[in-house]
């Protein structure tokens, strides 16, 4: 069950408009649960970050791992949300670019 929510929330994410699909998910999740909660998903979503950085040169899960963590900071951050929808673009914009 759990699953299949968080498959339905991931693909709601990917759909939404990139530079305001972070933010878009700050305003449909922030608040939800309690406030110790929030904390932990920040903090978990801090840690997690450099962590899928570290890891994305490795063949393996590294760019999950940072998108996991860059939702989970984004959903209790709106700057983060904001931040992160703007390195999308820039990110989508490069790599326009490199494609030719």
């Amino acid at each position: 069950m759990a699953l299949a929510a968080l498959r339905q929330h991931w693909q709601k994410f990917r759909q939404g408009e990139p530079g305001k699909r972070f933010q878009d998910y700050y305003e449909r999740r922030h608040g939800e649960g309690s406030a110790f909660l929030s904390g932990c998903r920040l903090v978990l979503g801090l840690v997690l970050l450099p962590v899928g950085l570290v890891m994305m040169p490795a063949p393996g899960p590294g760019m999950i791992v940072v998108a996991l963590a860059a939702v989970m900071v984004a959903r209790e951050s709106r700057t983060a949300a904001r931040l992160f929808d703007a390195t999308e673009l820039r990110l989508r914009d490069l790599l326009r670019r490199i494609r030719g």
